[in-house]
């Protein structure tokens, strides 16, 4: 076999698997390398939609009055795509894959009309990032998707209205700039996904209706995550009070990171109390109110026992910030690594008698290393 021709050879899986990793307008480009190429592209499961390659700039008003515009090519492409794919009865489209970094190029109606097809075709990962001011809603036919296992979406408006949320097989779920009409939608959200394993929330957005900024309890909901093993929450408007309020249970949690706006640690350890297998905890206090009430009266949860490794990142020589740390060391009986990263805004001097009051509180784990950066 002749060296030019010794990808031609591989069988059509390897094939499939190899055009999954490049982006749908080089995946039909492959079209004219041969007869064996010629249809291939028909059986790839992935629709990979990237706006950079369409990115000529846009003149509103424009869309069909200049086929070379980027927007009017950008839908063109991506409709016949997916068009040409359900066609075929047959064909799977397991992973979808949307990047618009440029609002102008995309559109409601479209990414609907995409998703809902996806979803027909037994989907089994989205991904969808778009620009800050883009004002477009998920598509509610993702939230009762039964073959989703991976959930990605950047900065859309999450509304579900009446809808139901079905994810039975969704494992992980990752949620960065969205904006959510109702707070209790997040809420229907996360009980629709009985499974979930790996949770990552960015700069969320809760719109209220008069109800303040609560997380509400509502009978019927189930608020336990049992195989949750992962959560990442960072620049999220949430009150730890509500969080307890609402008996959140996350029985098989080992890694939670939290980015803190309201530093109370009483609350904390009691959010602790949900989390009775947890193993690695990173804390980034992101607020300089901080305050130890109610820290010494809270039982001692059981993590205590298994809690491995803690990281508490803008730590400030104030009272409440020493009082947590000292509770974790005093109780957290198997922690090998107590890391603290101090806030920038120490001198050197407070660094120093900082560090000092650390290293003298007394460690029940003898393995414990305390860590100062």
């Amino acid at each position: 076999m002749a060296e030019g021709d010794r990808i031609c050879g591989l069988p059509d899986q390897v094939l499939f698997d190899i055009l999954s990793r490049l982006p749908s307008t080089t995946v039909v480009r492959t079209s004219i390398l041969s007869n064996r190429w010629k249809n291939l592209w028909h059986s790839v499961p992935t629709v990979d939609l990237d706006s950079a390659l369409f990115n000529e700039a846009f003149l509103p008003g424009t869309l069909f009055s200049r086929p070379n515009n980027p927007k009017f090519r950008f839908l063109r492409f991506a409709s016949s795509l997916i068009l040409s794919l359900v066609r075929d009865g047959k064909q799977a489209i397991l992973n979808f894959r949307l990047t618009c970094k440029n609002g102008t190029l995309c559109d409601y109606s479209y990414l609907k009309l995409w998703i809902d097809a996806a979803v027909q075709r037994s989907v089994e990962k989205i991904e969808i990032s778009l620009p800050s001011a883009t004002a477009i809603k998920l598509p509610r036919s993702i939230v009762t998707c039964h073959t989703l296992v991976v959930l990605k979406i950047e900065q859309l408006i999450v509304d579900l209205g009446g809808s139901v949320v079905q994810l039975p097989r969704l494992k992980t779920l990752h949620i960065d700039g969205a904006v959510f009409a109702k707070p209790l939608h997040l809420c229907l959200l996360l009980n629709g996904c009985p499974n979930l394993e790996d949770l990552k929330i960015k700069s969320l957005t809760l719109w209220h209706d008069g109800d303040g900024d609560s997380i509400p309890y509502v009978s019927g909901l189930n608020y336990s995550f049992p195989k949750l093993m992962r959560a990442d929450v960072s620049s999220m408007y949430l009150r730890l009070e509500y969080v307890t309020r609402t008996f959140v249970t996350f029985g098989n949690l080992i890694h939670m990171k939290l980015c803190m706006f309201d530093c109370k640690w009483g609350l904390l350890v009691r959010l602790l109390g949900f989390c009775p297998v947890l193993r690695i905890l990173h804390v980034d206090e992101a607020s300089d109110e901080r305050s130890a009430l109610g820290l010494k009266n809270e039982p001692v949860p059981d993590c205590m026992s298994r809690l491995r490794e803690c990281t508490i990142t803008n730590f400030k020589s104030v009272d409440a910030d020493m009082e947590f740390a000292t509770y974790i060391m005093q109780n957290a009986s198997v922690l090998l690594r107590m890391t603290i990263r101090s806030t920038s805004s120490l001198s050197q001097e407070e660094r120093m008698g900082l560090l000092q009051d650390l290293f003298i509180i007394p460690r029940i784990s003898r393995a414990c290393l305390v860590i100062f950066k």
